[in-house]
């Protein structure tokens, strides 16, 4: 059994082991991350999100010793509560981000690297995940990827960026923000280059904050501002980190769409 097949089932284990067969009757989509429609409470530790709707967790983890060294620690989140399409559809879109990030490292590093050399910590990768707001509308988090393979000259880490409109059923666009034909990657750019360039100097990578939907696909919402996230390399150089910059609701006030996914966190 390889590596990759192995810790899809140990998922799929721990999920509906955690959540009962409400998860198992829904289908169980690759490593774990599962429908929680109908779930009649809540798990301890969830964040209530009203509606009947709340916001947990699943973790699960793998590792080895020989012959290649490595370990794998993986917590999401998990949408549950009421039945509703928006439940089955956001745990699916968490999955399909994270999916791809754990084949690879489970590919590269236990199916195809030589084995681990002697005294030495061998490979790691962590998936974790952080809220920035949440409520019976809108979630908007980032899934925070850090690790290192064996060989490499230093760690590596990234976020990606999930806003889902629960209300809609989808992920958000970031042009749902903002007022039709509003020229809002370029308000954007502006602000961000002037932060940037005056954090980073001559370290800046002034491509990478143009205004080109790529440079903006990566954000979060908060109560009372919307924050850019860069990751490394894409405005700065390794050493430089990632980079993140706020940008407070009032100072796009003129191009912000009303009545909007940001009326409904604005405050909270």
């Amino acid at each position: 059994m390889t590596a990759v097949i192995r810790f899809c089932l140990v998922v799929a284990i721990l999920v509906v082991s955690a959540y009962g067969p409400n998860v198992a009757e829904a289908g169980m989509p690759a490593h774990g991350i599962a429908s929680q429609q109908g779930s009649e409470s809540a798990p301890p530790g969830s964040m209530m999100l009203g509606d009947g709707l709340w916001l947990t967790e699943a973790r699960t983890s793998e590792g080895g010793d020989s012959p290649k060294r490595y370990t794998l620690d993986v917590r999401v989140p998990v949408l549950g509560g009421r039945s509703s399409p928006a439940v089955d559809r956001f745990n699916r879109e968490i999955q399909a981000i994270i999916q791809p990030d754990i084949e690879t490292f489970l590919l590269n590093v236990v199916e195809l690297r030589l084995s681990s050399l002697p005294d030495v910590p061998g490979s790691f990768q962590k998936v974790d995940y952080s809220v920035s707001v949440a409520n019976s509308r809108i979630v908007s988090l980032t899934l925070d990827v850090g690790g290192y393979i064996e060989g490499a000259a230093h760690p590596y880490h990234y976020r990606n960026a999930f806003n889902f409109d629960l209300t809609l059923e989808r992920p958000l666009d970031l042009s749902d923000l903002f007022t039709s034909g509003s020229d809002y990657l370029s308000a954007l750019s502006a602000i961000c280059r002037a932060v940037l360039a005056a954090r980073l100097g001559d370290a800046f990578f002034a491509d990478g904050a143009e205004p080109r939907p790529e440079n903006y696909r990566n954000w979060v919402l908060s109560r009372d501002a919307l924050t850019v996230l860069f990751n490394e390399y894409e405005v700065g150089p390794y050493a430089a980190g990632p980079q993140q910059v706020e940008i407070p609701f009032v100072a796009l006030a003129d191009i912000l769409r009303g009545e909007g996914p940001v009326e409904s966190i604005r405050g909270q």
